[in-house]
């Protein structure tokens, strides 16, 4: 018989992250993965100001599929190109 792994009960269900939640998420991933502070992530500036690449948002919406235990379209971070809209559009699919 096969039995799924529990999930740790302290984690939210994804239906329960929020819209800020998911921001802040954005926010301190981008802030690690362009090694600045999370304080100089402005949440309406596009991706592509920051100059990430491809493969550093494919990174970013990986890491989000794995938080969120969630599939998105490989193009999520470029059809919703800040993280304001990245967070609604998530949210809304949860």
């Amino acid at each position: 018989m096969f039995f799924s792994p529990k999930k740790n009960s302290k984690e939210p269900s994804p239906k329960s992250i929020t819209i800020s939640e998911i921001e802040c998420w954005l926010c301190q991933k981008i802030a690690e993965t362009l090694k600045i502070p999370k304080a100089e992530v402005d949440q309406q500036k596009s991706f592509l100001e920051y100059g990430l690449n491809s493969i550093q948002l494919m990174g970013v919406s990986g890491d989000l599929e794995k938080w969120l235990d969630q599939r998105f379209s490989p193009t999520l971070l470029w059809d919703h190109l800040t993280i304001e809209k990245t967070a609604e559009y998530v949210q809304s699919k949860l």
